[in-house]
């Protein structure tokens, strides 16, 4: 009787660490939308995706799930189109574990990733659009809940989750290569003229 009873009692824990690290990635079911650039204009742009970051160490970044479009319809405007994305982490994250995520937007008209735009330092397309509009999220500490919860959806929600504005500030990188070519290029004039 007493091997039956530990038997199950390990068939149930087994069961239970199966169950993955879950979060609903839904910014409207915490009331926190997207802003476009003037920081008034809630984002109704279906060229617009978003996509959650994790990270298990508070500094680098990865990908959790795909990229999701923002609504075009004016009451749902800033907020991802769709149902609640429920995701889930990789193995390497377990049920009870707190994470750092965030939130990524940007014109996927553009660029194919977030990634090809950092490397890309956000550059537009020309003259009178010289950095591509794109945002992110302040991070924000989850913990993924313990057990399956179905009664329960709103201990998956992205409560620390804050509403964020577009930008179209070119990254560090860019700006200070920029400002290297011009110095380079006054030191070369006043070379010539002396």
């Amino acid at each position: 009787m007493k091997s039956a009873i530990f038997l199950g009692a390990m068939l149930l824990g087994v069961s239970a660490m199966a169950d993955p690290a879950e979060v609903l990635f839904n910014n409207s079911k915490v009331g926190q939308p997207v802003y476009w650039m003037d920081g008034v204009t809630k984002l109704s742009n279906a060229n617009f995706v978003s996509r959650m970051y994790f990270s298990t160490d508070g500094s680098s970044f990865t990908p959790l799930g795909g990229t999701f479009a923002f609504n075009t319809v004016a009451a749902k405007a800033g907020y991802w189109s769709g149902n609640t994305k429920r995701l889930e982490f990789p193995d390497s994250v377990v049920q009870g574990q707190t994470v750092t995520l965030k939130a990524v937007v940007w014109d996927s008209t553009r660029y194919a990733s977030w990634e090809s735009g950092e490397a890309a330092g956000w550059l537009g397309s020309g003259f009178g659009d010289l950095w591509s509009p794109h945002g992110d999220s302040k991070p924000f500490s989850y913990t993924a809940p313990i057990g399956s919860n179905p009664d329960h959806p709103e201990l998956y929600y992205i409560t620390g989750f804050q509403s964020f504005a577009l930008t179209t500030a070119p990254e560090p990188s860019v700006v200070a290569l920029g400002g290297l070519g011009v110095i380079g290029f006054i030191w070369a004039r006043a070379k010539r003229i002396v």
